[in-house]
């Protein structure tokens, strides 16, 4: 289609077979319930509306729609759901999103989008309906055809909550034939952050304010845009011609084909891009901007070249350098890890100020929060970190969530848990020096199973149908999908292998590429693999297996009681918050166990034996006066207790060579046994007892120390302000914390220059020694301040500036450090944070009148 200026609009619109207009009085905004709609000349309107050329009135617009009954194949489909009675193939997208004032005449107004979609469907049942869905979207003409033959419209319907627009025929579709839908409408570049959306930021050589539009469209809002078939299984090839100014930049899923003037329109140009693979309509992604880029070398991906867009002081900068070599090693690491390469022949990352849901995986152009996405030279570790974290996995959603898509929203954790899991894999590659399995245990895994015992926050892992309707779509993407998802996987890893698993996820990519699965589709490729390999219980499937961990919410809780002197009992019920009680304990799982005892201490996963679902007890054999471990390896997502007997002889281990034991299970004991105190299954001093091995034996493992410390800081904060409460976990904590400072280099062991764990150990280990007011740990804070002080030179580790001021400020009653830091704050460079920083640290004076002075 040719350039949509006015001239050429109006010339549609009076050529068009069916022109209607309909008014929407309500509209169905998030939670279900209706309210009333408001009208903007921005066109953040809230309500679908149709146009014509003509000046019908609305009374009259009202009575050209009528509510048509549904046909038969709507009644074999949930209500909130498309038929499938029409297919779509592809969409051919041209739109204009104006983001300045003054082209009313040729374009539109301001914030405004104007635009044009064919959409090539196939008819696949009999049916006088085409259904597609509409929101936020002014529709002027609507046509549909077949061999170039037009097909007569009776009318169109539309249903609001569920953003329906129906398209009512005078003849039935023939099941196999294709037809073309044509469709004229205006969006709008919101306010709100999803669908279409407008957002700015400061030209830092103008100061000028500078616009630019970008889109949003998890889960539901590709509708917003442009009129399509909003379901993720309904996968199609996109191609878009965009409008634009010759000064901005515009950017969509695949590689633009060239531009060329707009004609009767000085300064646009039309901007036209490559079709995409078959994706899902969430993954479309569009941006208009000012922005500039950094672009990767190209060495390990020469057929797929890979930037990072960013405003444009951030690229002079450098600061989109880092995240897009981490991109280009990220896409090559899962191409090969699969065997499945990354399909288009480009990838954008792109940094904007505002951005909802902190990143989103558009199949060859994610768009991140620049928090996020850009590293600078003052970035701290821990920031570099998170944004490779970040970037691994939003590239991980290109195979699982692009690649394969959810058939619908309730089989979410296919894509956000595999991703979760995948991202592991891309973090290890790429930054090795961060442990990142280590950081799954506490990030994941441990997280997960706090959040999956809390009835507030459990739920199935596969969706129910029901409960999804229950709630805005976006609140699903919570971390029972990310966490339960992806530690679930590992733990499938964990007794198939990781060979086995790797098979059977490629299979997996390989057999569902382009289209949509549920997790039974995951579930049988693994079991392929798993049968070949004899990975899995005799006469048993992986569906068999997994269907009870995705199915109900919460985990098992295993327990261990010696019987006599060489018999163990293990028994299993769910784990609940309340310590356990009711019907609830019922419940079953399917579930593998790993051992490890004195005379064999393996923590491979793999299993030595299983429970059944339909099994409360079994017993096994140990050897007399010997320690046990299940869950050898920490893959399994449940707890284990053990009888007082046991946990003596775990924690006789641990007092005297507690590396015996790996630190994935020491991990794990102190993740089970606090929760489990915490929840009145034992006692707090059991879980303690625990720990003693840390006062002669420094633990200098992070994956541990993470473990404990995180079940302490609510202890924490419960005693810090009574002192009687306080020197007891003083007292018993310190020594603890400080021989492991001792036993990994001392407190000025890190460097400026060092990366990696070992700075995040150290910033972990001195902020809880500094707040547990180590002497120590105090006298190395004010060495560093007056250091910096006299030399004028800042060499304190970035990741440990807030501790170090604020334990410096805390420390000082004579007031010279709060001075210092005062000045520092009125006249220092504001760079990295370190105002933020500054200010914190003064908000610890034990005088607070000198703030007010």
């Amino acid at each position: 289609m040719e350039g949509i200026t006015r001239k050429h609009w109006n010339l549609l619109i009076s050529f068009t077979s069916v022109t209607v207009i309909v008014l929407l009085l309500a509209v169905c905004i998030c939670t279900g319930a209706l309210a009333p709609a408001s009208t903007s000349s921005a066109g953040d309107s809230s309500d679908i509306s149709f146009r014509t050329s003509h000046n019908d009135t609305r009374a009259s617009a009202r009575r050209l729609v009528a509510r048509a009954s549904v046909d038969d194949d709507e009644k074999t489909v949930p209500k909130h759901r498309l038929p499938k009675s029409v297919i779509p193939r592809k969409y051919s997208l041209t739109i204009v999103p104006i983001l300045d004032a003054g082209f009313e005449d040729v374009l539109g107004r301001q914030w405004e989008a104007p635009g044009h979609v064919v959409v090539d469907v196939v008819a696949a049942k009999v049916t006088k309906t085409i259904i597609l869905h509409a929101k936020n979207i002014t529709i002027h003409n609507v046509t549909i055809t077949h061999n170039s033959e037009e097909i007569s419209v009776r009318n169109i319907s539309l249903h609001e909550r569920f953003s329906f627009m129906k398209i009512h025929l005078n003849q039935h579709l023939t099941p196999g034939d294709p037809y073309t839908i044509n469709i004229t409408f205006t969006s709008y570049v919101s306010e709100v952050l999803n669908g279409l959306f407008r957002s700015s930021y400061i030209n830092q050589e103008t100061e000028e304010q500078e616009w630019f539009a970008a889109t949003h469209m998890e889960a539901l809002h590709a509708r917003q845009m442009f009129p399509c078939f909003d379901e993720p299984n309904l996968k199609a090839a996109i191609e878009a011609k965009v409008g634009r100014r010759e000064d901005y930049v515009a950017l969509f899923n695949t590689e633009s084909t060239g531009n060329e003037t707009m004609q009767d329109v000085d300064g646009w140009v039309w901007e036209t891009f490559a079709p995409t693979v078959p994706m899902s309509t969430y993954l479309t992604a569009l941006i208009v901007a000012k922005f500039q880029y950094s672009e990767a070398p190209g060495k390990l991906l020469p057929e797929t070249r890979v930037r990072t867009y960013a405003p444009p002081h951030y690229i002079k900068q450098g600061a989109a350098v880092y995240p897009t070599q981490a991109a280009e090693r990220i896409l090559s690491t899962y191409g090969d890890y699969f065997k499945e390469k990354y399909p288009m022949k480009k990838f954008d990352c792109v940094a904007v100020p505002a951005f909802l849901y902190g990143a989103m995986e558009n199949y060859g152009l994610s768009i991140f929060r620049e928090t996020l996405l850009l590293h600078f030279n003052h970035s701290t570790e821990s920031q570099r970190y998170i944004v490779t974290n970040v970037i691994a996995h939003e590239l991980g959603h290109q195979w699982f969530g692009n690649l394969v898509s959810p058939e619908w929203w309730t089989n979410l954790w296919l894509s956000e848990g595999l991703t979760k899991f995948l991202e592991y894999i891309g973090l290890n590659a790429t930054i090795p020096e961060f442990q990142p399995w280590d950081i799954f245990i506490s990030e994941s895994l441990q997280l997960g199973l706090r959040l999956d015992s809390d009835s507030r926050t459990s739920h199935s892992l596969k969706i129910d149908e029901d409960a999804w309707l229950m709630k805005n779509e976006m609140e699903w993407f919570d971390d029972i999908a990310y966490k339960k998802g992806g530690s679930l996987i590992r733990m499938v890893q964990g007794f198939l292998s990781e060979p086995v698993m790797r098979k059977g996820l490629s299979r997996y990519l390989s057999r569902m590429k382009y289209k949509a699965a549920v997790q039974d589709d995951l579930f049988a490729d693994c079991d392929k693999e798993g049968q070949l390999a004899h990975k899995l219980p005799d006469n048993t499937t992986m569906k068999e297996v997994m269907s009870g961990w995705t199915l109900q919410a919460g985990f098992p809780l295993l327990k261990v009681s010696l019987q006599g002197a060489s018999n163990v009992t293990v028994t299993q019920e769910k784990y609940l918050t309340s310590g356990g009680a009711g019907n609830e304990k019922k419940v079953k799982w399917f579930i593998p166990v790993s051992v490890a005892t004195t005379r064999f201490p393996n923590f491979d996963p793999e299993p030595e034996f299983w429970m059944r679902d339909n099994e409360t007890t079994v017993s096994i054999r140990l050897p007399a006066n010997s320690w046990i471990i299940l869950n050898a390896g920490n893959t399994g997502f449940y707890r284990v207790l053990y009888d007082d007997e046991l946990t003596n002889r775990i924690t006789n281990q641990l007092m005297e060579f507690p590396e015996r034991i790996h630190k994935y299970s020491r991990a794990q004991l102190m993740d089970d046994y606090f929760n489990s105190a915490w929840n009145r299954y034992i006692s707090v001093k059991t879980a303690l007892n625990l720990t003693r091995y840390m006062k002669d034996h420094a633990e200098t493992e992070q994956v541990v120390w993470t473990s404990l410390l995180a079940m302490l800081k609510t202890a924490f904060r419960l005693f810090k302000e009574s002192e009687e409460e306080f020197t007891p976990l003083q007292k018993y904590m310190l020594p603890r914390i400080e021989k492991a400072i001792q036993a990994t280099g001392g407190y000025d062991a890190v460097n400026i220059n060092s990366t990696g764990m070992p700075v995040l150990r150290h910033a972990q280990l001195l902020d809880w020694a500094c707040n547990l007011n180590s002497r120590g740990c105090i006298q190395h804070a004010l060495e560093l301040v007056k250091s910096w002080k006299n030399t004028g030179q800042l060499t304190i580790p970035r990741d440990f500036r807030t501790v170090i001021f604020s334990t410096a400020v805390a420390s000082d009653s004579s007031g010279e450090m709060f001075e210092f830091f005062k000045e520092q704050y009125k006249n220092g460079e504001s760079v990295g944070g370190l105002k933020d920083q500054i200010l914190t640290a003064l908000s610890n004076t034990q005088d607070p009148g000198r703030i007010k002075r």
